[in-house]
């Protein structure tokens, strides 16, 4: 006997600035469904619902059709009486005008009720799991940048709290992503995990300043964006707080190619005073100018 051989399955993916098919040796199952609906939208995931209760009141209503005495108090020949007692019968409601007449309507009736009350636990724990998992809210600039801190070439991106609540506990990271060759000609694409100057912080409230000293030990050192453009660079930066509501962990993750690197670039301040009064004003948040450096020798001392 034959084994069943399956057939490849093909998963879409992106990652960083890439689109990738994934080609897996096995069929899609039942564990595939769970998180891809919950990472459907929210109009999307109650469309898929309302169909799935449909296509099973349909199924049921034309079972019931085809035995013309398997429900009691409908018009004979009645597609609609059916479709809507099969409707009472899956949501459990049963109002009693309508009722299985036989011993073939009650086994389809037992089997619908068990349907129903199984559907309804299904889509009340997807309902509770979209509603309670938590999200981040963590706004990432537009534009990473890379500009003179304390005289220093550094990488800068800059990450602010979207939520009322403050995030504890915050950790960054910058991986670096670059298309490398090996000594035997391969084409690859290697990480390169980027030390940063604050990868901490305790409070989250505001917005955070993540930077990275172009050092000469930095991948970066020495790369223009032409550079980093032909090899397909892709920064990658994550944060992982834990939020003060929710008592849950929260992460949020954001991509910069080489196309969203502004060189002799930095951010425009948020901060000013208002009359004592500290305002960080989030308007500004994406916002970046050129860097202007005078020269020394045109500063003049009176």
């Amino acid at each position: 006997m034959k084994a069943r051989k399956n057939r490849p399955k093909e998963i879409d993916l992106t990652i960083g600035r890439s689109s990738v098919t994934k080609v897996i040796a096995r069929h899609t199952d039942l564990h595939d469904l769970y998180p891809a609906l919950l990472r459907l939208s929210w109009d999307r995931f109650l469309a898929v619902v309302t169909l799935a209760y449909l296509a099973v009141d349909i199924l049921f209503a034309l079972l019931y059709y085809a035995h013309p005495n398997a429900i009691g108090g409908t018009h004979e020949g009645r597609f609609a009486s059916d479709f809507f007692f099969s409707a009472e019968t899956l949501s459990t409601v049963g109002y009693g005008q309508m009722y299985p007449a036989n011993l073939y309507g009650h086994v389809v009736a037992t089997v619908e009720s068990l349907t129903g009350m199984m559907l309804l636990a299904v889509v009340t724990g997807l309902i509770f799991v979209r509603f309670s998992r938590p999200w981040p809210r963590v706004m990432f600039a537009r534009h990473a940048v890379i500009g003179k801190f304390n005289g220093k070439p550094t990488l800068m991106v800059r990450i602010g709290n979207e939520h009322d609540n403050m995030l504890f506990n915050v950790e960054v990271r910058m991986t670096l992503m670059l298309q490398e060759v090996t000594a035997e000609g391969v084409q690859h694409f290697s990480g390169h995990t980027l030390k940063l100057h604050n990868d901490h912080i305790a409070v989250f409230a505001l917005a955070w300043m993540a930077m990275h000293e172009i050092a000469p030990d930095s991948p970066l050192h020495g790369l223009t964006s032409e550079l980093l453009a032909a090899r397909r660079m892709d920064l990658i930066v994550s944060v992982v707080g834990l939020d003060e509501v929710l008592t849950a962990t929260v992460h949020a993750v954001k991509e910069y190619g080489a196309e969203d690197l502004r060189f002799d670039h930095h951010y425009v301040p948020m901060g000013s005073d208002d009359h004592g009064r500290r305002r960080v004003d989030f308007a500004h948040f994406h916002e970046v100018e050129p860097t202007m450096i005078k020269d020394a020798r045109e500063v003049q001392i009176d």
